[in-house]
């Protein structure tokens, strides 16, 4: 795969966090379509129930291809792909699609497993801006647990003409950090949230100025490889080969896609439902965080001001909608023809539940709502 400018190159030190807990590979659980290694199966109502609402909720929206992955009490038990990857080709559960902001859960846990007291020089979350980007003096108040958070006050620069212009082109990551550079925020850090792009493009800088090593090399050695996410990593440029998912645009398979440069720590990563499993699984068993860090990611601190779910708050890479004494978040990812969504229910306990949607359609709403139905059948 090819890392975006910034995102690993071999004149970088290469550097595995100090302390990092030794996991077994998980390569296997690809064959852990329908049941875990302890047995427990989906019946065949709950199948059908699922199949059901997947397909009535692609139909709905025109979209070609989702693929799904469902768990509970800790482990994967069922994953299924429907309809078409792209032309002439099954989704199944194994295919590969852009995941766009479900990157930023991946971002959040390597800067959590940065700050680890553990490690020799560990990432202190409350540290100013000033000492990453001293010239930033309108950034001086903000830290990094306001990146996490979405609480920096900075503005997104997606939403910016140059983002929507040149997005299908290739960007630098010197030339993407010039363009932010010239923001201020609209409120004082802390005071609220706002979602922003911006506060996870400067945390990825962040993450490695400290390490001294590059974003993609610090996931494939800290997450994807300990894990077995075989099938995850930095997107590659050009024309997506077999097992990887053509975006869609209004129900149509599209050739232009978001340059990954665009989109360092943001949004720039591809993986499979399969996979992503086995990142909720971590979560879950604590394998990755320790149970402090653990507690830091799943803790809103905010009201999302533009919800996708009613009553959202913002989190570490996640939104808290939790309600009735029910712990539930999740997190949205668009990319250009592209849409996904991961959602945990109780994090924490023992009765919890997963669900991950991948889909190559363009900007589909509602996924949320899918998630959530599809947990309730578990």
């Amino acid at each position: 795969m090819v890392n975006p400018a910034g995102a690993g190159t071999s004149e970088r030190k290469l550097r595995a966090f100090p302390g990092r807990r030794t996991l077994c590979a998980m390569a296997a659980c690809a064959c852990l379509v329908s049941t875990t290694a302890s047995g427990e199966q989906l019946s065949s109502k709950q199948q059908k129930a699922i199949d059901a609402a997947v397909t009535a909720f692609m139909k709905k929206r025109g979209i070609p291809g989702c693929s799904v992955s469902l768990g509970r009490n800790g482990a994967l038990v069922h994953a299924k792909g429907y309809g078409r990857s792209g032309p002439g080709e099954k989704a199944t559960a194994e295919t590969v699609f852009r995941i766009g902001s479900l990157t930023k859960q991946f971002t959040a846990g390597l800067a959590l497993m940065a700050s680890n007291p553990a490690n020799s020089s560990p990432l202190v979350i409350d540290i100013p801006l000033k000492s990453y980007f001293p010239e930033q003096k309108q950034w001086a108040n903000i830290t990094v647990r306001n990146l996490l958070t979405h609480t920096s006050g900075i503005p997104t620069y997606t939403a910016g003409k140059e983002f929507r212009r040149h997005q299908f082109e290739p960007v630098t990551h010197d030339a993407l950090l010039k363009l932010v550079k010239a923001y201020k925020q609209s409120f004082k850090p802390g005071a609220r949230g706002h979602y922003s792009n911006t506060n996870y493009l400067l945390l990825t800088h962040i993450i490695q100025n400290h390490t001294s090593s590059g974003y993609g090399d610090l996931l494939h050695h800290n997450v994807f490889k300990p894990l077995g996410m075989n099938a995850t990593g930095i997107i590659a440029p050009g024309k997506p080969g077999k097992g990887f998912a053509h975006g869609s645009v209004k129900g149509k398979f599209v050739s232009k896609r978001t340059h990954p440069n665009w989109a360092l720590g943001v949004g720039d990563l591809q993986s499979s439902v399969l996979d992503i499993a086995q990142w909720n699984v971590a979560l879950l068993s604590n394998r990755l965080l320790t149970n402090e860090a653990k507690a830091l990611m799943f803790t809103s601190v905010a009201k999302n001001p533009e919800p996708a779910v009613k009553g959202e708050r913002l989190a570490m890479g996640w939104m808290d909608i939790s309600a009735g004494g029910a712990r539930r978040f999740y997190h949205q990812g668009y990319l250009h023809g592209f849409s996904a969504v991961n959602y945990l229910q109780d994090p924490f306990g023992g009765g919890n539940r997963f669900v991950t949607i991948l889909c190559n359609g363009q900007f589909v709403q509602k996924m949320p709502d899918l998630a959530v139905q599809i947990a309730r059948l578990l």
